[in-house]
């Protein structure tokens, strides 16, 4: 039997005169334990390694705007029942506090879907799809392929869920 337990590790890029007041890695990290451990199971958690990336610039997302964050998952499954274990989440280091930690609560909530295999991103006949599971949802994950039918930002369900969590857990 291992001893496994939640990892959580930083990446940040600082300038060199960039004197700006940051938020402390050691308040994020016991932020996002707190977190997680309000949103999943110790279980599930141990088996977790969650990358936090600090970067001043992220990419824009395909509609223009400036992405926040996000997470990925980053060891791919060797097998269809296996899930990926590390997830690294990037977010904009230059945003408040406040907002940091949101941003940090919403991607932490995506990793759990993914972890939890409620939330999925594959390839079908070279066509990306989304595939969502809602909790207590019996049978197979509804398909949402990207195309003209994929729901919008805001109206996506892991979405809704994802921003829930910004709110519910503090």
């Amino acid at each position: 039997m291992s001893n496994r337990r939640l990892i959580i590790k930083f990446q940040e890029r600082i300038a060199r005169f960039d004197y700006r007041p940051r938020t402390s890695h050691a308040r994020i990290e016991s932020h996002a334990r707190k977190v997680l451990a309000e949103m999943a199971s110790t279980r599930l958690l141990n088996t977790l390694r969650v990358t936090i990336i600090l970067r001043k610039n992220l990419e824009t997302m395909r509609d223009g705007d400036k992405a926040l964050g996000w997470s990925y998952p980053r060891d791919h499954a060797k097998g269809k029942t296996s899930r990926a274990k590390h997830y690294p989440i990037k977010i904009d280091n230059t945003l408040p506090e406040r907002e940091l930690l949101r941003v940090l609560r919403h991607e932490l909530m995506h990793v759990i879907q993914r972890a939890q295999g409620r939330l999925s991103y594959r390839t079908v006949k070279g066509q990306p799809v989304t595939y969502w599971r809602p909790v207590g949802h019996k049978g197979r994950s509804i398909a949402y392929p990207h195309d003209d039918t994929h729901p919008e930002w805001e109206d996506r369900p892991w979405e809704i869920e994802a921003r829930h969590a910004e709110k519910a857990y503090r």
